[in-house]
């Protein structure tokens, strides 16, 4: 299977780390332009990025969120203002990033929205803070993809184990759900992580 995309654009949002470098060569190496930003809290913010992002080349093809995991945290040892980062992170940036990009998105009749959570939203590993938080994005992915499935915007996810070092099997996978090939996959968040989840 030869995946290649011609003069796409695509968004990488959720800071540095080892996956998201993974991701942006593999998308770089299919073809892609890769742009990348950090997670984002503020509409104001997010707005004009986005802004920035369409002026300088016109559109976003692939809109992709991944997000570092959490450092193992006891339940009890949790600050209040950690668990609003934490939502804030995997929820309210994906949220207000998407309601930036989809109009865009929606007015050429195209685009792919890439979630990527922690199968944490299944199994509980790490903390029952990060699990919620997973959960929520995975709840969140199958949402948008209802709502943006009129406007021919595909929304899909991936599940990763926590802390994996298999970064480059969810960079492939990425690079497969934004192709044409990963077209019957909507509002799913695929298991990427081995089999640990059961057992």
């Amino acid at each position: 299977m030869n995946i290649t995309f011609d003069d796409k654009i695509a968004l990488v949002i959720g800071g540095s780390s080892e996956r998201n470098t993974a991701i942006c060569l593999a998308l770089q190496e299919a073809g892609c332009t890769v742009l990348t930003g950090v997670d984002f809290d503020e509409s104001q913010r997010v707005q004009s990025f986005i802004e920035t992002v369409i002026k300088q080349h016109q559109r976003i093809d692939f809109l992709i969120h991944s997000f570092p995991d959490a450092t193992p945290r006891s339940f009890f040892e949790i600050e209040p203002n950690e668990w609003v980062t934490l939502l804030d992170t995997y929820t309210s940036s994906v949220f207000l990033s998407c309601q930036a990009v989809a109009p865009f998105m929606a007015r050429r009749q195209q685009g792919v929205i890439i979630n990527i959570s922690s199968s944490a939203a299944i199994t509980g590993q790490v903390s029952a803070s990060f699990a919620a938080a997973n959960s929520a994005l995975q709840s969140m992915t199958r949402g948008l993809a209802r709502t943006f499935q009129e406007h021919h915007v595909r929304v899909a996810g991936i599940a990763t184990a926590p802390h994996t070092e298999d970064v480059e099997s969810t960079a492939a996978m990425t690079v497969f759900l934004c192709s044409e090939w990963g077209k019957q996959i909507v509002g799913e968040s695929l298991m990427l992580e081995g089999g640990k989840s059961i057992g």
